[in-house]
């Protein structure tokens, strides 16, 4: 029972770069930490929504190469989503999308989403926002917690969000029912603009987890759980670009408590 479940989205990045070129990529948050995962050696398995065209299996391909298992039912979708990245030249980016998030139900999902030989379920982004998949999710992760250990990233996507009132309480709710949380400080800051962040993830954990991770770019990591604090700094590199920099991190974080014995 070490394998590690991730639910949600799994898409094409179209990358627009700084001098007019353009570029696709498999990307998608939750994707992006199975591949992490996979790479790092920990068993993983990722149900998503997909489809066959050209782009999704693209997206199947990145996955086998990784070594992550496609979960049935995962590629229902009529098309594959996709996330357009126009890159600063700096290398960060800011994005627009084209999807919807609706996982399989019924007599067509056959074991789509599994989580009973899980350790951990790891979710978040658009798959725990969007409806009508996040009710699915919720779900699902309700029952998993009885045996696995919930990990959940907000990383939130302001472009896609209506309601931020609403959000920031989809967000909360979601805190309190995981038990490792991995955010940006971007995420802290669209949140609840002005407040420190120490003093956010703080307010996070004793909501529930049992760590909260706030990732601040170049500054390094700072987490807390039930017995302290601690700040790691950064390292100095060339970045070519940011995207899927966090989640990245969330696979790496994932692979260390795995390797522990702390998940499940």
């Amino acid at each position: 029972m070490n394998r590690v479940l991730a639910v949600g989205e799994a898409l094409v990045d179209v990358v627009h770069g700084a001098e007019a070129t353009v570029s696709e990529h498999p990307g998608g948050s939750v994707a992006n930490v199975a591949v992490a995962l996979a790479r790092l050696g920990q068993p993983v398995c990722l149900a998503t929504s997909v489809g066959t065209d050209r782009r999704g299996r693209a997206v199947a391909s990145w996955l086998a190469e990784a070594g992550v298992q496609i979960t049935p039912g995962s590629t229902h979708a009529e098309r594959t989503p996709t996330a357009t990245a126009q890159l600063a030249p700096d290398g960060t980016a800011t994005y627009t999308f084209d999807l919807t998030w609706a996982p399989p139900t019924g007599a067509r999902s056959g074991r789509w989403a599994d989580w009973r030989e899980a350790a951990a379920l790891h979710t978040g982004s658009l798959a725990a926002l969007l409806e009508p998949g996040a009710s699915a999710v919720a779900r699902l992760v309700d029952a998993a917690r009885v045996s696995a250990t919930i990990s959940y990233d907000p990383n939130i996507r302001p472009v896609l969000i209506d309601d931020a009132a609403a959000t920031r309480r989809a967000v909360e709710a979601w805190i309190a029912r995981a038990d490792i949380v991995r955010a940006s400080a971007d995420d802290v800051a669209w949140m609840y603009p002005g407040d420190d962040l120490r003093d956010v993830a703080r307010r996070w954990q004793r909501a529930g987890p049992a760590i909260v991770v706030i990732t601040r770019g170049g500054a390094g990591a700072w987490a807390a759980c039930r017995l302290g604090e601690v700040d790691h700094p950064g390292r100095p590199v060339a970045v070519v670009d940011t995207v899927g920099a966090g989640d990245t991190f969330t696979g790496a974080l994932l692979w260390g408590l795995a390797a522990r014995g702390l998940l499940g």
